[in-house]
């Protein structure tokens, strides 16, 4: 008895817990629950269609942060894709005595047009 006192925590010790019964009733899918005198009737078919719209829910969630992840390493790759056209475009352009905001049309152009062919041929 001790034990049990020690255990709860300050101020739950003068609590009393009232008796409990549960039955279940599986040919009508439902079940009892009997708590001091209060009775009450639990409908299984509710919780199962309640746990199968939460799993629907989260299946379409799955798919979708799937989908996202796929095209954020599409997204990746074309951006790297893009850079390397773009450095070196731009390197070359600079070298042949061409200005800052000529280079940077024309390169965005170039890189751009090949990013976007590049995408369609995958």
């Amino acid at each position: 008895m001790e034990e049990e006192s020690m255990m709860m925590e300050e101020g739950e010790s003068n609590k009393e817990v009232a008796p409990a019964l549960i039955a279940i009733h599986p040919v009508e899918k439902s079940v009892v629950v009997a708590i001091g005198s209060e009775l009450r009737v639990f409908d299984l078919h509710v919780f199962y269609k309640e746990m199968a719209k939460k799993t629907l829910a989260l299946f379409v969630i799955c798919i979708v942060v799937l989908a996202a992840m796929v095209h954020l390493g599409e997204v990746n790759a074309s951006e790297e894709r893009y850079k390397t056209c773009y450095n070196s475009c731009y390197g070359e352009c600079k070298t042949s005595g061409k200005g800052h905001t000529a280079c940077e049309i024309k390169c965005d152009e170039e890189c751009d047009a090949k990013d976007t062919q590049g995408k369609h041929h995958l």
